[in-house]
């Protein structure tokens, strides 16, 4: 699984609606719509002058697509690619539909955010053109997505992917699958070979990320189609490690140094060492330990800190529980009092 962010829209014909989103169909792939490099934020810049039949206005409007906005709702998710025989990974939504028995679809199609984003209930799917796709069911048109992985590059990774509409696909930064436009399903690939490391600037072990950018912009029908190969070589498992001051894993402790000392943890970082509260007094550390140590004034038990709680009568002036004298009697009649008051004699 990968995390994917959508970006739901409202076409242009309604309030709110983006103007690049139902603008109309060119038909065919349309390149040059973006600009080479991804801006500093990792996102897609326009074209300075994109081709007219990519159907854009602004770069501030396109900006929109990939960024939150008043106009986008923004729906986290994770895309699920399942694991093929041949060793690839593959998430196919490529809207394949069988009108022999048994009716229906062979393929799903694209359409990730029907009963979300601006079509969560009760607002509903936002097209009402029931009889557009061939399940003659409303889904929710006018979205983007995005979907980020980072990975090792060892040489001969490959991606490909078949949909519709815009598709732009970026390599450490730079723009290697270029399918813009409102089309319908096209394919495109990129092979990270020795050929491809050299253009996108790829060194062997080194981390580098791919992104995808999809928009789907125009009725009818809706298809995605991503498949991965040699992306996903090793897999590594987190293990805890004793020692190291983060508890984690059947851990119960780890203070980094283990050796049982008081407040500490006991080597192998299964238990805990002496410590306030283990209903055991630590000689030279704590006056009393009942395991609870919740005492206050007057009361019988261990006091916070396990240190004994104050009392009338233990030759302590405590003001701050009223006492105004202590000499560590109750003998009445002795200049202090048996609640620890100064008397009159």
């Amino acid at each position: 699984m990968v995390p994917v962010i959508y970006r739901d829209f409202l076409s242009q014909e309604m309030p709110n609606g983006h103007p690049n989103f139902g603008a109309g169909v060119s038909g065919a792939v349309v390149t040059g719509m973006v600009q080479p490099v991804l801006g500093p934020d990792r996102k897609p810049l326009m074209a300075a002058s994109p081709p007219s039949n990519g159907f854009l206005t602004t770069a501030a409007d396109f900006a929109q697509w990939y960024h939150d906005s008043p106009r986008g709702k923004p729906v986290y998710d994770l895309l699920t690619l399942a694991l093929q025989p041949d060793g690839t990974f593959v998430y196919d939504h490529s809207e394949k539909w069988s009108d022999t028995a048994p009716v229906g679809w062979l393929t799903p199609p694209n359409f990730p955010l029907d009963d979300r984003g601006w079509a969560a209930p009760p607002d509903g799917p936002e097209t009402n053109l029931g009889d557009c796709d061939s399940d003659h069911v409303k889904h929710n048109y006018s979205f983007t997505s995005e979907v980020r992985y980072w990975f090792e590059y060892a040489g001969g990774e490959a991606l490909s992917f078949i949909g519709d509409d815009d598709v732009w696909v970026f390599v450490n930064g730079q723009l290697a699958v270029d399918l813009g436009g409102v089309h319908s399903a096209s394919p495109g690939s990129v092979t990270l070979d020795a050929a491809a490391a050299a253009t996108f600037g790829l060194t062997v072990g080194r981390i580098y990320e791919i992104v995808v950018f999809q928009a789907e912009r125009h009725v009818c029908g809706s298809s995605y189609k991503l498949t991965l190969a040699s992306f996903a070589r090793k897999t590594t498992a987190c293990t805890p490690r004793c020692g190291d001051g983060i508890v984690n894993g059947t851990e119960i402790c780890d203070d980094g140094v283990n050796d049982g000392r008081y407040g500490g943890c006991q080597p192998g970082c299964g238990a805990l060492g002496p410590f306030c509260g283990d209903g055991m007094v630590e000689p030279n550390v704590e006056q009393c330990d009942d395991g609870v140590d919740l005492s206050t004034y007057n009361q019988s038990g261990c006091g916070p800190g396990c240190h004994t709680a104050p009392r009338c009568g233990d030759g302590r002036v405590d003001s701050l529980w009223g006492e105004s004298c202590d000499d560590g009697n109750l003998t009445p009649l002795d200049g202090c009092s048996a609640t620890c008051q100064y008397e009159i004699l």
